[in-house]
C-alpha cells in the first residue's frame, strides 16, 4: 500500500483518491481505513470519514487512536456527547493519552461544563506539563470565562502548540525592560479582526519613551497609516525596519497587565483622523454619494429619513470556525423585511450568495467598490447601524464606535465571553447570542423585532 506520508503530500482530493485506490486493493487495511478517514476529515467529508474509522474500528475495537480519531470526526458533525464518549473510551484503553484529555476538554467547555473541562486540561498536564495545546486550551477557557490574569499569561503558550509562528527575530519585549528612546516593533498575528481589536493598546505604549513600528496584513496598511501614536505602518510583505525591541500584538495585554488589569482603552479609538482627515473626509464624502436616497435623506428631517443598515453575513471561508460564525444569505429574510435601507458590507461573495444577492434590490452592493479596510471605515461612519456576525467588520466597527449588532453562535469566541449582551472591548456593541448551537432562526427574530422597534421609534419621533 501507498504510505501515509505519500498521501499527505498531494493535495486533499488527490489523497483520497490515492487512498480509496489503496482501498479497494486492501479493504481490510487498518491503516488506510484510518488514513483515509482522517483526510476525509480535514475536507469536512465527516460522514464518509465517520463510515472509514467505523469499520477500522470493527477490525480493531481496542485500538486507542481510532477512538480518538472516532471522537474528532463526531465533533465535526456537531455530535458532541458522542464525540466525548470516544475520547473517553481511548482514555480507558491509553490512561496516558495526553491528546485525548484535550480535545475532551475542548468538547467539554464548548458545552459549558466547565468545571469538567478544566480537569480534563489539568489531567493532560499531570502528564506532560509543557503540553501546548492543553495550556492554550486553559488560557482561552479562562479568557472566555474573564479571568483575564491567568488567561493571558498561559495563552503565550500558543507560540509553542504549533499552530502559529513568527518572523521576526530579535529580543522580545517582557513589559519590564525600559522602551525610553527604544524603537518597538509591533507585529500582527492571526486575523484582521483581531489587529484592529488588540490595537487599542497602542496607545498604552505611547507614555513608555518608545518609537512605535506597527506591522500589519495589507488590507490593514492604509487604515492604520496615521495611526496616533505611530511612527510607522509596515505590511508583512515588506522588509523589517531597524528595531530594538518587538512584541506580538496579542502579547501586549500580558505584558501590560500589572498597570492595566482592565480592558483599556474604551472605544473608540480609530478615529476619522488617525486615517488622515483630508483623504477620510473625502471618502465619506463620495460614499453619502454614492448611497440609495442619500439626497431625499439630506431633505428631510433626520428623524424621517429612512435607516441605513450595513450588513455583514459571513467572514473568511477559511476560518477554523466558519461553519459555525457565518450565516448565509437568505437567513436574513426576516431582517430584510424592515423598512431600512440595507447595505452589504461584504467584498467577497460567495457562489452561494450571488444571485441571492441580485434578487435582493432592497440591498445596496457595496463589495466591488471596497479595495481595502480604509474604504470599509469610512463607509461604516455613514451608516446608522451595522449588523454582523464575528468577523473583521465587527472589530472594525467596535473600534470606530458604530453602532453594531453583533451575532454569535453557541459557543462564542472567547473574546465575546459569556452571559451577557454588551461588550467590554466595545462601547457601542450589542451581543445577540445563539441560546442552542447551530440555530440562528430566534436570534434573527430577535434582531427583526428589535430592528422594527427602532424603526418605529424613528418615526414616533418624527
Amino acid at each position: 500500500m501507498p504510505d501515509q506520508t505519500t498521501f499527505q503530500s498531494n493535495p486533499v482530493p488527490q489523497a483520497i483518491a490515492d487512498c480509496e485506490y489503496a482501498l479497494a486493493r486492501k479493504p481490510a487495511d487498518i491503516a488506510i481505513l484510518n488514513q483515509l478517514a482522517m483526510l476525509e476529515t480535514s475536507d469536512s467529508r465527516f460522514a464518509q470519514a465517520l463510515e472509514h474509522i467505523s469499520q477500522a474500528l470493527k477490525l480493531a475495537p481496542k485500538h486507542p487512536l481510532l477512538h480518538y480519531n472516532r471522537g474528532q470526526i463526531l465533533g465535526g458533525l456537531q455530535q458532541y456527547p458522542q464525540e466525548i464518549e470516544a475520547y473517553q473510551r481511548a482514555l480507558t484503553l491509553k490512561p496516558d493519552f495526553v491528546e485525548a484529555y484535550v480535545n475532551m476538554g475542548v468538547a467539554l467547555r464548548d458545552l459549558k461544563r466547565f468545571d469538567e473541562a478544566f480537569a480534563a486540561f489539568k489531567q493532560a498536564l499531570r502528564i506532560e506539563p509543557e503540553h501546548a495545546g492543553a495550556r492554550t486550551n486553559r488560557a482561552q477557557t479562562n479568557l472566555l470565562l474573564g479571568n483575564f490574569e491567568h488567561g493571558w499569561r498561559e495563552y503565550e503558550w500558543r507560540w509553542q502548540d504549533g499552530h502559529q509562528r513568527h518572523d521576526v527575530p530579535g529580543t522580545r519585549w517582557n513589559g519590564k525592560t525600559s522602551l525610553q528612546g527604544k524603537r518597538l516593533l509591533i507585529h500582527a498575528e492571526q486575523g484582521l479582526g483581531d489587529t484592529i481589536q488588540f490595537a487599542r493598546y497602542l496607545s498604552l505604549l505611547q507614555e513608555q519613551g518608545a518609537t512605535l513600528l506597527l506591522r500589519v496584513q495589507t488590507p490593514l496598511k492604509e487604515l492604520f497609516a496615521h495611526f496616533q501614536g505611530v511612527s510607522s505602518v509596515t505590511t508583512e510583505d515588506s522588509p523589517l525596519p531597524a528595531f530594538d525591541f518587538h512584541i506580538p500584538l496579542l502579547s501586549l495585554p500580558n505584558v501590560l497587565y500589572s498597570r492595566y488589569p482592565a480592558i483599556a482603552p474604551a472605544s473608540p479609538y480609530l478615529q476619522a483622523d488617525h486615517a488622515g482627515i483630508d483623504q477620510w473626509t473625502a471618502r465619506t464624502a463620495q460614499w453619502k454619494r454614492s448611497l440609495p436616497a442619500s439626497h431625499s435623506r439630506e431633505q428631510v428631517a433626520p428623524q424621517a429619513q429612512p435607516l441605513l443598515v450595513g450588513l455583514c453575513w459571513s467572514g473568511n471561508p477559511q476560518h477554523l470556525n466558519d461553519l459555525n460564525r457565518s450565516i448565509r444569505l437568505d437567513e436574513l429574510k426576516p431582517v430584510l423585511q424592515q423598512d431600512c435601507i440595507f447595505v452589504s458590507l461584504q467584498k467577497d461573495l460567495r457562489t452561494t450568495d450571488q444571485d441571492l444577492l441580485a434578487s435582493h434590490p432592497e440591498i445596496f452592493n457595496t463589495g466591488p467598490l471596497l479595495n481595502n479596510f480604509a474604504d470599509t471605515a469610512a463607509l461604516v461612519c455613514t451608516l446608522d447601524l451595522v449588523i454582523t456576525v464575528d468577523t473583521a467588520v465587527a472589530h472594525l466597527c467596535g473600534a470606530l464606535g458604530i453602532e453594531t449588532w453583533l451575532l454569535l453562535p453557541d459557543p462564542p469566541d472567547w473574546r465575546w465571553m459569556l452571559h451577557r449582551n454588551d461588550s467590554p472591548w466595545y462601547g457601542q456593541m450589542k451581543l445577540f447570542r445563539q441560546a442552542q448551537r447551530g440555530n440562528w432562526t430566534p436570534v434573527l427574530a430577535e434582531v427583526a423585532q428589535q430592528l422594527e422597534a427602532r424603526v418605529l421609534a424613528r418615526r414616533a419621533d418624527d
